[in-house]
């Protein structure tokens, strides 16, 4: 960055006081600090950071400056040589004022083929963090393993579950997917069941693999206790919110068995613990539905039941449903395979983690294998006038965020946004004055022709602007 850049940035952290996800402050006027924890962390994260040297931030982000410029500046090279790959810091230093110097040191984001980086002395399990908010957290054995399963093409689903045996496969389940599977792949008609099941990565050596007996076996918690998916109904807006009879949940249960089954039973459950909006349609017509459209919530719970990690480091942590009164979140173990960022989903095709256990959900009629998931849900939502999935990774989570018309409330009907999510689908002036609660005019002349003047919304009909069947739609 400039200098101007760099007195810039300063200025904005003294008047907020904090440090972020991205700026790291270090004392520096009595010698230079250690920052080994933070060339790490930095390092292993995609939008990389800037470390500010010559800040105290105990000492109320007073700017004290740096002992030395230049022995500054060599002295970090030399902590970034000690990592693993070498980091390359891009300095720039600044007189913030009269005799007194700021350093910051830009950290790239290291390549994801060769993450994580580490400090070298310390080993890749002592010596690798990661950043969570302005901290330097050290990497879980998990998060190690999920880069080193990238790397090597680990396949978990494939693990051979030694205390199992053939007998665990529900015979129903086996058979349908066998005589599927055959249809598919012809050249499977004249191999017995047994090797059959091998080649599809369902058996090995007469034992059930993992994906097996998550997808034949009734009872695959006989093996792996919480392999299951834990729904609860959040009486509010934030964990640890309580009901007004001091219940910490309105609902709750876990769900277990084949994954098919489990799937469904989850699904079955959350529809029964969702609110119902009631809702009028271009025909004017009032008919109520769920919060959420109720196939982008199959969708996700497939996908987290079919791409969770299923590690040793992670078999015992379960997929989680989370209902709250403004969002619905889906959390499973493992973040997405590969360098794919969450929110390209759909549009770019991450490697498939699980891809036995994919294949036979496809045999078994629960998914289609087509990489639509993503698609699917986005426009499920887009069609509910609900805001975009949110999709995030947090140490090792894939977390799916679904917002609801209470979030948009909370925001307000009038607030641009709202408009703009509520308009994803053409809106007439009667529904979006209904949307509004407010007369037709007001609407107009108010919200809906300013936000048509800065561009955001368009007129399906432009020639006729009066046209009582004139819709509006977000740009």
């Amino acid at each position: 960055m400039e200098s101007e850049e760099l007195k810039t940035l300063v200025n904005r952290v003294i008047n907020r006081k904090f440090e972020s996800q991205t700026i790291e402050l270090k004392k520096a006027d009595g010698g230079c600090p250690k920052c080994r924890d933070t060339l790490s962390s930095f390092s292993n994260q995609d939008q990389g950071g800037t470390i500010i040297f010559g800040i105290d931030e105990e000492g109320n982000f007073n700017v004290n400056g740096v002992y030395d410029v230049a022995d500054l500046e060599k002295r970090i090279q030399s902590q970034c040589a000690e990592m693993e790959p070498p980091v390359r810091a891009y300095f720039t230093e600044v007189e913030f004022k009269p005799g007194i110097f700021v350093v910051s040191a830009e950290i790239p984001a290291c390549a994801y083929a060769k993450r994580p980086c580490y400090y070298l002395p310390a080993g890749r399990l002592g010596g690798s963090y990661v950043r969570v908010g302005e901290a330097d957290e050290k990497m879980s054995e998990f998060e190690i393993y999920s880069y080193d399963a990238w790397h090597n093409r680990t396949r978990e689903d494939l693990r051979v579950i030694k205390e199992a045996s053939m007998a665990d496969f529900d015979s129903a389940l086996e058979s349908k997917l066998l005589n599927n599977a055959r249809k598919d792949r012809p050249n499977l008609q004249s191999i017995a069941d047994g090797k059959s099941l091998e080649l599809l990565g369902l058996a090995k050596e007469g034992k059930p693999t993992l994906a097996g007996l998550v997808a034949l076996s009734h009872f695959p918690d006989a093996y792996f206790p919480r392999l299951t998916i834990n729904v609860v109904r959040v009486p509010g807006k934030e964990m640890g919110s309580l009901a007004d009879n001091g219940a910490r949940f309105t609902a709750n249960r876990s769900f277990k068995g084949a994954a098919g089954e489990m799937i469904g039973e989850a699904y079955d459950f959350v529809l029964a613990n969702l609110k119902h909006y009631t809702i009028i349609g271009e025909d004017g017509r009032r008919a109520d539905r769920f919060e959420y459209p109720e196939i982008a919530i199959r969708e996700a719970l497939l996908n987290a039941v079919e791409h969770r990690d299923y590690s040793r480091y992670s078999d015992s942590i379960p997929v989680s449903v989370e209902m709250y009164d403004d969002r619905l979140e889906i959390k499973n173990p493992g973040g997405i395979l590969g360098d794919v960022d969450p929110q390209r989903l759909g549009e770019v095709t991450p490697e498939t983690r699980n891809p036995a256990l994919v294949t036979a959900m496809e045999y078994l009629g629960e998914s289609e294998n087509r990489f639509s998931g993503i698609p699917t849900i986005r426009k499920a939502l887009e069609d509910f006038s609900l805001p975009r999935p949110i999709f995030e990774i947090k140490r090792g989570q894939f977390i799916a965020i679904f917002k609801n018309l209470d979030y948009l409330k909370e925001k307000g009907h009038s607030d641009p946004e709202s408009i703009l999510v509520f308009c994803q689908k053409p809106k007439t002036r009667s529904e979006l004055a209904a949307f509004l609660g407010v007369g037709v005019n007001y609407a107009m002349s108010k919200f809906i022709i300013p936000l048509v003047q800065e561009g955001k919304l368009v007129l399906s009909m432009p020639e006729k602007p009066q046209s009582p069947l004139q819709t509006f739609v977000s740009k």
